[in-house]
């Protein structure tokens, strides 16, 4: 299965907390499930766009953090994002998936 998460930060922002911390977990044991998980999220200092962090998180990056939600349903909307299962965190400010992501 394809899972897409969808935070404001990665687990590798230098804000990332605790949010960040159990979500990384949660995505590891879908990974050793042998599901495929990609993490959406700010950009932040001189990250790249994308990488694949060493635990095998596919991490995407655009936007800043109040932008990201834009940038997550433009990019699932033109095709970059695919997904069986969307988790959509909400920090303040969703991502509102329901208007975006088919059922």
């Amino acid at each position: 299965m394809r899972i897409l998460i969808l935070n404001w930060r990665d687990p590798c922002h230098p804000k990332a907390r605790g949010a960040e911390i159990v979500t990384r977990k949660f995505a590891q044991e879908w990974i050793a499930a042998g599901h495929c998980v990609t993490w959406f999220a700010s950009a932040f200092g001189s990250a790249p766009a994308t990488e694949v962090l060493d635990d095998g998180i596919r991490v995407m990056r655009a936007g800043r953090e109040w932008t990201v939600q834009w940038h997550a349903q433009r990019a699932f909307r033109r095709g970059k994002l695919a997904a069986d299962l969307v988790v959509d965190e909400i920090h303040g400010f969703g991502f509102m998936t329901p208007w975006y992501v088919p059922e």
